[in-house]
This record gives C-alpha cells, sequence and structure tokens, in this order.
C-alpha cells in the first residue's frame, strides 16, 4: 500500500514542473505491479487537494479577489487543474501520463524575466479602479494566479477554467516567462489573459466571447468576423488588454500603437460597460 510519505514526496517536494513529470513518472512506475493501484492514485489525489488548499490559505498575496502563488506553492493547483479523479485506474494513469508528457514536451527552462509580485497586483489595482473588475468579475470566486518559473514552446502565458454544471467557475491564470523572441510585453500579456477571465466569466465558456463583442469585429476588425470563437475571444483578450492600458502609465507597453485615440476610447467604453452590467 503506498504511504503518505510517498504521495506527499510527489507533491511537496517538487520545485517546479519539471520536477513534477519526474516525481509522477516514479510514482507510476512504482505503483505499476501493485495489486491496488486506484487506492494508491486515490492517496495521491487527496493529498494533491491537500496541499492546494494549505497554499491557498499561504499564498504570496491573499485576497477575496485572487490569490498570487509562488513557483512551489504553484505546483499542487497546476496539477489539479488538470486532473479530476477518474473512475478507473487505467484512466488515472492515463491522464497523469498525459500531464508528464504536457510538461515534457511544452515547458521550457526560463527565457526572460517574470512580471513581479507587486506589478501583478499593480495592474489587478488598476483594473479594479478603471472597471471595479475585482469587485464585480471576481466576486464569486477568486482567480488563482501561478507564478510558473518556466517558459513554453507556444505561449507567453495562458488561463485555464473549469465550468461546472451550478455555472460555478475555477479558473487559473498561469503566469510563464515569455519567450525570447516575443514582442509583447509582460503587462500585456497579463492583462491579455485577464480578458480571457472576463469573456469566460460572463459568458460561462472558456472560448465563446459576448455577443456584443460583434459590434467591436464590426467597427474595428472587419477581417476577423467570420474568425471562429475562439480566435474571436483571442481577439476580445487582446482589446480587454488595449482598453485597460489606454491613457494609463501602461500605454507604453501596448502592442497596438497604431489603434487611434477615438478606436482606443471606444474599446475602454465597450468594457467598462460590459463589467458595469455584471451585478
Amino acid at each position: 500500500m503506498i504511504s503518505y510519505e510517498q504521495a506527499d514526496h510527489v507533491i511537496r517536494r517538487s520545485k517546479n514542473l519539471f520536477e513534477l513529470a519526474d516525481n509522477l513518472e516514479h510514482f507510476l512506475t512504482y505503483i505499476s505491479k501493485m495489486p491496488n493501484k486506484k487506492q494508491a492514485l486515490l492517496e495521491l489525489y487527496r493529498q494533491m487537494d491537500a496541499a492546494a488548499s494549505f497554499n491557498v490559505i499561504q499564498a504570496e498575496v491573499s485576497t477575496t479577489s485572487y490569490n498570487i502563488f509562488n513557483m512551489a506553492d504553484s505546483i499542487p493547483i497546476y496539477l489539479k487543474s488538470y486532473w479530476t479523479f477518474q473512475e478507473t485506474s487505467k484512466q488515472n494513469i492515463q491522464v497523469l501520463t498525459d500531464i508528464i508528457y504536457g510538461i515534457r514536451s511544452k515547458m521550457l527552462p526560463p527565457q526572460s524575466p517574470s512580471l513581479s509580485i507587486d506589478l501583478i497586483v499593480s495592474l489587478l489595482e488598476h483594473i479594479e479602479k478603471r472597471f471595479a473588475f475585482l469587485s464585480r468579475i471576481l466576486k464569486e470566486s477568486p482567480l488563482q494566479i501561478l507564478c510558473l518559473n518556466h517558459s513554453h514552446v507556444e505561449w507567453n502565458s495562458f488561463y485555464s477554467a473549469r465550468v461546472y454544471d451550478n455555472g460555478t467557475i475555477k479558473d487559473n491564470i498561469m503566469l510563464l516567462r515569455p519567450r525570447h523572441e516575443t514582442d509583447c510585453a509582460n503587462e500585456f500579456i497579463f492583462l491579455h489573459e485577464m480578458g480571457h477571465v472576463l469573456h469566460t466569466r460572463l459568458t460561462k465558456s472558456l472560448w465563446t466571447p459576448p455577443k456584443s463583442f460583434r459590434l467591436v469585429q464590426e467597427r474595428m476588425f472587419l477581417d476577423g468576423l467570420g474568425a471562429s470563437d475562439k480566435d474571436a475571444s483571442e481577439l476580445f483578450a487582446d482589446c480587454f488588454a488595449i482598453a485597460s492600458m489606454f491613457g494609463s502609465k501602461f500605454a507604453k507597453y501596448n502592442p497596438y500603437q497604431f489603434i487611434d485615440k477615438e478606436d482606443n476610447m471606444f474599446l475602454m467604453l465597450y468594457m467598462a460597460g460590459l463589467i458595469k452590467k455584471w451585478i
């Protein structure tokens, strides 16, 4: 039978995602010849869940609207984002195997500096002051912000959300270190991810922008009218970042400098209107 210490080792002794992948692989190898694999997997799941709950209490920054986690404390929350306990041992092992593969095939050592926690807080305070974002959009469930000490082969950062049948949303921003070749500032990348938080919490769907966003597309992005919901959601997230930065000390980090003042104001008023309707 798997011990508490063995399961705990996988979670608490993983200080980055590469170590998590290695420890998960060792764990799966260890239980491969056990007659009761499901009990061992359940113990690991319980340790992950307990560590994730404990780390929320111990977060670097903890508020009623959001929690910010350092790399080590992000580990159980990252794992929990991708693993829901399955009915059979085979299914659980496949999920964990996929997580190991995803880390090893997609994650990279850090290639650039990350946003400081103080700057993340400053950006969040800014969108609260401009849009009442935290007090309206994040009032039902705090957002988890994971500061991962990794870069990624495809993304500069990413957003993960689980929408439950009752409409409850549990979501995370996985804040990565941008790749060397990116032309986006960390500030814009973070606000882009907050744009995904906004449309997901409004529509209760990860890749569905609000229907009213078509008005923005018709005014500013005619070429994108036929885009898929996923592509439109990416554009929405960019537009939120643009609207957030306009006229602020963060405006210099906006890569869409070609957008004129009138359209910037239109985007800001559009986003403000969306958020104001969120009661």
